[in-house]
């Protein structure tokens, strides 16, 4: 584990690969000392909608079983899929499922057109956001194990009760970086080049040797960043995943240390 506080979770979106790519893939950045692997929510994959994708919440559960250690998310799981009664139970039993290691991530759906698309509710951003700040306050309330009562303009409840609780969880400050990690200074261009082309103009893009791809989350890291979540350019290649965690990961925390 990266120690010291300091989270690396490795984002995973489950397009494109098979189930025993994407385990291997999590197994991978479990042994290679990563905290986290994190997955995509979507119906179809934005701006590929083509291409074959798997379902969150079934996808965390086969990540949680083939680990140990490695915690299980979601970058994140978009609040008009689910009612939160449902959620509120599917995120319970991944979390025993997984010993603890499943972690809740939830926002508002950040692809309009792919509500439209598949007949869900096309709301507005501000309808959309109360639609959230509601279905997080089911949840919290939901999580108590006490009988619920709760009306608002979503969402009624008379006498709802969860059980089992969840057993843990806070809330701490992250940031999201697609990264292309090269082998060696002689790698860089070429790294930078693939990895420019493929996330486009995502900001946050960090680039280079793990000399100055470690420099680059030290200083975001001093800033107050508690969690990474990084995508890689070679979609986490083993190879990728094990040189990171031997050379940047140790570098950071150790940074953080001193």
């Amino acid at each position: 584990m990266s120690g010291a506080g300091l989270e690396f979770w490795v984002y995973l979106p489950q397009m494109r690969m098979s189930f025993p790519t994407i385990l291997e893939r999590a197994r991978a950045a479990e042994a290679a000392g990563f905290d986290g692997v994190a997955l995509m929510d979507h119906l179809a994959p934005p701006g590929l909608t083509s291409a074959g994708m798997y379902d969150a919440m079934t996808t965390a559960a086969a990540v949680a079983a083939a680990t140990e250690r490695l915690k299980v998310g979601h970058l994140v799981l978009c609040g008009s899929f689910r009612h939160p009664c449902v959620l509120a139970k599917e995120v319970v039993s991944l979390d025993h499922l997984s010993g603890g290691r499943f972690e809740l991530g939830l926002g508002w759906g950040s692809v309009p057109g792919e509500l439209e698309r598949f007949g869900l509710a096309a709301e507005d951003a501000r309808t959309r956001a109360g639609r959230l700040a509601e279905a997080l306050d089911v949840l919290a309330a939901l999580f108590t194990g006490e009988d619920v009562d709760y009306d608002g303009d979503f969402y009624t409840l008379r006498g709802a009760r969860q059980s089992p609780r969840p057993l843990a969880g806070k809330a701490r400050m992250s940031t999201q970086h697609p990264v292309g990690l090269a082998a060696g200074p002689g790698d860089v261009d070429g790294v930078s080049e693939v990895a420019r082309r493929r996330f486009g103009g995502w900001g946050g893009l960090i680039t280079g040797t793990a000399e100055r791809v470690a420099e680059q989350l030290t200083g975001l890291a001093g800033r107050g960043v508690e969690r990474f979540y990084l995508q890689f350019s070679d979609f986490a290649m083993p190879e990728t995943l094990e040189r990171f965690g031997a050379e940047v990961i140790p570098a950071v925390t150790g940074a953080e240390t001193r």
